[in-house]
C-alpha cells in the first residue's frame, strides 16, 4: 500500500515551460499566505487558457483520492510558494493537498536532485517507510530525488517536447524509473501495484511472480537504453541499443535508502562469484530471445547463437557458466527444435593486457579504450551470417557490449542484439 504520492508541479501537473521567468519572480511574493496582487494578476494573465496546460485534471486527482482513500497526496517542487498559490488555485481550486514542499520549505539549499524535500514531506505526515512513497515527475532531477530519498520513481512524459533535452529527458530514461505513465489511469494502476510495473528481472524477484500469466498480458518490461562511443576512441558516432532487464543500485551514499530495499541489487552481489544462478534469470533471457526472434519456432528459421561478455584472464568465467545454464534450463521451456538456440562461449575473448574496469577505477574513456584494444573475436568464421545475442550482467558505460557488437558485425555477423541483466545506477547527486 502506498502511503504518500508526491507530484512535481511544473510539466508534471501542468505544461508551464513558457512561465519560467515569471516563476522565478515569485520568490518573496507571498504575503499572509497569498501571492501579492500585482504578481498574481500578471501570472494569471500569462497562464491564459488553462485547459491547454492541464496534464492532470482536478477530476483525475479526485479519482485517485477516491480509489486510494488512505493515500496522502502532495507537491514537491522547486517553485516558490507564491507561484504555486496562484497556479494551483486556478487549476485545482477544490483539491486539497496533504502537503506542499516548495522553494521556501527547504532552508538548507538541498533542492532536487536531493531527496530532502521528499523526506520533509514524509516527516510532516509521519510516513515512516520510503518504499510506501511514490514521486511522480517529468525529468531526471525528479527521478534522482526519488532514488536519493529511497522511494518509487514514476516518469510522466506527456509534457516532453519533440526535441528532447539530454540532461532532463534522456537521462531520466537512462535511470529506468519504477514506472513510466501516459495517463492518470496508468498512475492509478501503478499505485495499486508498483511491483507489477517493474522491469522484468525485478518483477520476478517478487514471490509468486515467476509463473504469473499476467506478465505476458501486460507485456514484459525490458528497457532499451541508447549508448554512444565517446569521441576520444575514434568510433563512428552512431547509437547502440542495449536492452536492460533491471537496475543495479551502486554503493554510493546517495543511493543507500533505495538500495536498502532493492532485492535484485543484493542478489546480483550474492551471485558475483557464483557458478549457478536463479532459474528466473534464465527465464528472463529466454523471454528476451523469443521477443527478439518471434519466428524462432519455425523450421526454416536459422539458429540463434547466445554468448556472453568474456571474463578477463584469471577470473572465473561466471557469465559463461550462466549461458550454459540458460541452454540447459531452456530445454524444459522451449517448444523449439533442439538446435534453435545455441550457446557458444568461444566467440569473444580478452587478451592478457585487459584491465579491470571497477578494480582499477577506470574512467569512461579509459574503459572504452581498454575494451577497444583487448576484446577480440576468436574465430570470425563462426560468426559470419549468424544472429547473435550478447549478454552482460551489469552495464555501466556500455563499452563491453558496444565493442562486442561492433567487432562481431565487422566479422560478418548478420545481427547482434545486446542484453544486460541490469543497468547500473550511479551517484544520483553527481551531475
Amino acid at each position: 500500500m502506498i502511503d504518500l504520492c508526491l507530484f512535481d508541479f511544473d510539466n508534471t501537473l501542468l505544461k508551464t515551460d513558457d512561465l519560467w521567468d515569471i516563476r522565478l519572480k515569485g520568490k518573496d511574493k507571498l504575503r499572509n499566505g497569498k501571492a501579492e496582487a500585482e504578481y498574481a494578476e500578471e501570472l494569471r494573465r500569462r497562464i491564459g487558457d488553462l485547459q491547454r496546460r492541464l496534464i492532470f485534471t482536478e477530476e483525475e486527482l479526485f479519482s485517485l483520492r477516491k480509489r486510494f482513500p488512505s493515500t496522502r497526496f502532495g507537491l514537491f517542487t522547486r517553485a516558490p510558494a507564491a507561484y504555486i498559490w496562484v497556479v494551483d488555485n486556478m487549476a485545482y481550486p477544490s483539491f486539497f493537498w496533504d502537503t506542499a514542499i516548495c522553494y521556501e520549505s527547504i532552508d538548507n539549499g538541498l533542492f532536487k536532485p536531493h531527496g530532502y524535500g521528499i523526506q520533509a514531506a514524509m516527516n510532516e505526515l509521519n510516513v515512516k517507510d520510503s518504499y510506501k512513497v511514490v514521486m511522480v515527475g517529468d525529468d531526471a532531477a525528479d527521478i534522482r530525488s526519488a532514488y536519493n530519498a529511497g522511494c518509487y520513481a514514476v516518469l510522466d512524459k506527456r509534457s516532453w517536447p519533440r526535441m528532447l533535452d539530454q540532461n532532463k529527458h534522456w537521462r531520466a530514461i537512462e535511470l529506468i524509473p519504477d514506472g513510466v505513465i501516459d495517463s492518470a489511469d496508468d498512475l492509478s494502476d501503478f499505485l495499486a501495484n508498483p511491483q507489477y510495473h517493474a522491469p522484468i528481472l525485478e518483477y520476478h524477484t517478487t514471490d509468486g511472480c515467476l509463473n504469473d500469466e499476467r506478465l505476458f498480458d501486460r507485456g514484459m518490461r525490458y528497457e532499451p537504453i541508447m549508448h554512444f562511443f565517446p569521441p576520444e576512441v575514434g568510433q563512428p558516432q552512431k547509437s547502440y541499443e542495449i536492452i536492460c532487464a533491471a537496475r543495479h543500485f551502486s554503493a554510493y551514499r546517495s543511493l543507500d535508502a533505495r538500495r536498502h530495499w532493492h532485492t535484485l541489487t543484493d542478489e546480483i552481489h550474492r551471485y558475483k562469484t557464483g557458478t549457478e544462478f536463479p532459474d528466473y534469470w534464465c527465464t528472463t533471457v529466454y523471454s528476451f530471445v523469443t521477443r527478439s526472434f518471434p519466428t524462432l519456432a519455425q523450421e526454416w528459421r536459422d539458429p540463434v547463437t547466445i554468448t556472453a561478455i568474456p571474463s578477463r584472464e584469471g577470473r572465473e568465467p561466471r557469465l559463461q557458466h550462466f549461458v550454459n545454464q540458460c541452454q540447459t534450463y531452456w530445454v524444459n521451456l522451449s517448444s523449439f527444435r533442439p538446435d534453435a538456440l545455441q550457446a557458444n562461449n568461444n566467440l569473444l575473448f580478452y587478451d592478457k593486457g585487459a584491465r579491470s574496469h571497477s578494480g582499477e577505477r577506470l574512467s569512461r574513456e579509459e574503459r572504452f579504450a581498454n575494451v577497444r584494444d583487448h576484446l577480440h573475436v576468436r574465430h570470425p568464421t563462426e560468426v559470419a551470417g549468424k544472429d547473435i545475442i550478447v549478454i552482460d550482467d551489469v552495464v555501466t558505460t556500455g563499452a563491453s557490449l558496444m565493442y562486442a557488437k561492433a567487432k562481431l558485425q565487422d566479422a560478418g555477423a548478420r545481427s547482434v542484439h545486446l542484453l544486460a541483466l541490469a543497468k547500473n545506477v550511479s551517484d544520483v547527486l553527481r551531475s
